[in-house]
């Protein structure tokens, strides 16, 4: 899935150095009871949307990696100097 977003979108998807103990707290109870509930996965699933579930490291990771792509496909092209 393309993203076309800033430096600054970017930080606020991942989070900041300084986040909050509360979001960890939200995270960790996605990762270990929502991601895992059946009726959420079955609602995912008839959405179309495939349950992937990436710790905040590795999404930055992933959006860093998708950014660099498309900056490059882009820049290529002559979209954007």
């Amino acid at each position: 899935m393309p993203l076309f977003l800033t430096e600054r979108d970017m930080r606020s998807l991942v989070g900041w150095d300084d986040m909050p103990e509360a979001v960890d707290i939200i995270e960790r109870a996605y990762r270990e009871k929502s991601a895992q509930e059946p009726a959420v996965v079955s609602a995912l699933e008839k959405a179309g949307l495939f349950p992937d579930y990436r710790d905040p490291e590795a999404t930055r990771q992933d959006v860093e990696r998708e950014h660099a792509s498309l900056v490059a496909i882009t820049r290529k092209l002559g979209l954007v100097k």
